[in-house]
């Protein structure tokens, strides 16, 4: 059975929001995640509808925080992220 999205959402933030550099760090890892979206989808032809890039972004928040939930390194997320969507990760 798949563990409810609104608790692993909880775990995750309770994680964060007890930690200000762990937060830092996961804010600007998801940024750089953010960021590869876009590019990717600007680079597109034809462009990608909105909601695709949407549905896109949503996956990868998904895998980036059930890393974070689980304990896992902000480098662990970040690459779980890149690697959900298979966007080249940034260097």
């Amino acid at each position: 059975m798949t563990e409810d999205p609104n608790a692993m959402l909880a775990r995750a933030s309770a994680r964060l929001k007890g930690d200000k550099a762990l937060s830092d760090a996961a804010q600007a890892a998801w940024d750089r995640i953010c960021t590869a979206i876009g590019k990717r989808a600007l680079a597109a032809r034809p462009r990608p509808k909105v909601f695709e890039v949407h549905h896109e972004t949503q996956v990868c928040r998904a895998a980036f925080l059930t890393v974070i939930a689980d304990g896992g390194t902000i480098e662990q997320a970040e690459a779980a992220g890149f690697e959900r969507t298979q966007l080249p990760e940034e260097g």
